[in-house]
């Protein structure tokens, strides 16, 4: 207890804040700083969209990664979409020390520059599950930090922080299954797996070798669109036994890329499938059209979707194909606004079905039918 007392007190003076025993200010949370904390963490996870390819710290993420998504906060507070959901979520609670520090909400968001999420494995278990590296300002490193210890220092038997590793880093055990390192570069690492955990600390402090150091690089990282600031990429998800029924295109796909972003008045999208081999793109790009040929056909009431679907344009290039879709910002805070108010009546809707016979494919909805043949 004492060397956890230490090392709250020598945390608490790096930033400022009240060592153990002392008064919490009157306009704390009456959350506990941890629930506190994670549900900053969670709306931040929410309104974050990524960088560019160029802005991945591909040396920080495992060099054996198959998925990742990279969301950089300094890009989408400089959007019209970020300045938007900072107004209306952010800004209503940026007076308020949610963990009891002298730190506000506004602080908090603003002290975050970017998450990253990735794993080597698509199986969905506690070993597989993967990492989220979030990396922030120093003294807000310094701040979560502290707030670890003290809540440690605070509890007594079943306490919701545990440290289980002080050299040759911090490792916390957090309540709920959660496994946490704060490190000096700024970054917090966390897994819900601490054989995870430990293997990307090792990628983050160049111990192992990063994503830059992979033969060929990673798929989705090659463009150099500067425009986007959402980027979610992986490849060979094909031969996972995880895609369902209704997603059964994906298994022509060996590689896929999403990207998101803002260019002057409007929201850019941007879905690239990568194909083993261009008769394979070609069946890729058969299903696309007749994909959207079918919700156009369905929507014909409702005229943002219909709106979105006539927008967008399907090209190919190689063994890629290219989903693009552009779209007012405005409308798109409309439709956000739109989307919070209490849902109408429901109404059924029908999962389309895909057959691929040859180069011939059938796309079936309810009882709408689109069949693409070759010429």
């Amino acid at each position: 207890m004492d060397r956890i007392l230490d090392r709250v007190k020598s945390s608490a003076q790096s930033c400022n804040l009240p060592a153990p025993g002392s008064e919490y200010p009157d306009t704390r949370s009456p959350l506990s700083p941890m629930k506190t904390l994670t549900s900053i963490l969670a709306i931040t996870s929410v309104l974050a969209t990524s960088l560019p390819a160029e802005s991945v710290p591909t040396e920080t993420i495992s060099k054996q990664a198959k998925w990742l998504i990279h969301l950089n906060l300094d890009a989408f507070r400089d959007t019209a979409i970020g300045a938007a959901l900072f107004e209306s979520v952010i800004k209503p609670k940026a007076g308020e020390t949610p963990m009891g520090f002298r730190i506000k909400t506004e602080d908090i968001y603003q002290g975050i520059h970017a998450i990253t999420a990735y794993g080597n494995s698509y199986q969905i278990d506690q070993q597989s599950i993967g990492v989220l590296l979030i990396r922030t300002e120093a003294n807000l490193r310094s701040i979560l930090e502290a707030a670890l210890i003290q809540q440690e220092a605070a509890g007594a038997e079943g306490a919701e922080v545990k440290t289980i590793q002080t050299e040759p880093y911090p490792i916390y055990s957090v309540a709920g299954g959660l496994f946490g390192a704060v490190l000096p570069s700024n970054v917090v690492v966390v897994s819900k797996s601490l054989e995870q955990l430990t293997a990307a600390v090792d990628v983050v402090e160049n111990r192992s070798p990063g994503l830059d150091e992979r033969k060929g690089g990673f798929p989705g990282l090659k463009g150099d669109d500067q425009s986007f600031f959402l980027l979610a990429t992986a490849e060979g998800f094909n031969e996972s036994n995880m895609i369902p029924p209704q997603a059964r295109v994906l298994q022509l796909a060996e590689s896929a890329r999403l990207a998101l972003g803002e260019i002057k008045d409007r929201i850019a999208l941007n879905l690239t499938l990568g194909a083993r081999d261009e008769t394979t793109r070609t069946q890729l790009q058969k299903i696309v059209e007749g994909l959207l040929a079918l919700v156009s056909l369905g929507q014909l009431d409702n005229q943002d979707l219909s709106e979105i679907v006539s927008s967008t344009e399907v090209m190919s290039d190689g063994n890629d194909v290219s989903v693009g879709i552009s779209y007012p910002v405005d409308r798109v805070l409309a439709l956000v606004q739109n989307s919070i108010r209490p849902p109408a009546a429901p109404h059924h809707i029908h999962e389309p079905s895909v057959e691929i016979s040859g180069d011939n494919v059938k796309i079936q909805s309810g009882e709408t039918t689109i069949e693409i043949k070759n010429p």
